[in-house]
């Protein structure tokens, strides 16, 4: 019984207290999918006005899935620019008004379609 109490705490605990973490951080969550014939790079852009923030860029290789988590001091709209070849296509991840945290699922076909989007604040 005290080991079932003990499992439970732990699968209980530990992502309440990832979701606490993201929340009072305004943490973003972005998960990217290539269903496309060759590799991508992305990068997340965040603009306020003058002020301007991106993520460093990473590389989704075709059919492969990558995600990142960041903690962003700039408010405005995230937008994910994307990269391959020579296509290059702007995102949006969210709502202009959106602060707080945020999780972004997008699949895309290479750069050039977006066949999913999705995701939610909290």
């Amino acid at each position: 019984m005290r080991i079932t109490v003990i499992i439970a705490v732990i699968v209980l605990v530990v992502p309440l207290a990832t979701l606490a973490y993201l929340k009072i951080n305004n943490g973003k969550v972005v998960i990217v999918r290539n269903t496309g014939n060759e590799s991508i790079d992305y990068s997340v852009v965040i603009s306020s006005g003058g002020a301007i923030e991106k993520t460093a860029p990473r590389t989704v290789a075709a059919h492969g899935l990558s995600w990142i988590i960041f903690y962003p001091r700039t408010k405005g709209l995230p937008v994910l620019r994307c990269t391959s070849g020579a296509n290059i296509a702007r995102v949006s991840l969210g709502l202009a008004g959106q602060s707080g945290a945020s999780f972004s699922k997008l699949t895309l076909e290479g750069c050039s379609r977006v066949v999913t989007r999705g995701g939610f604040g909290f």
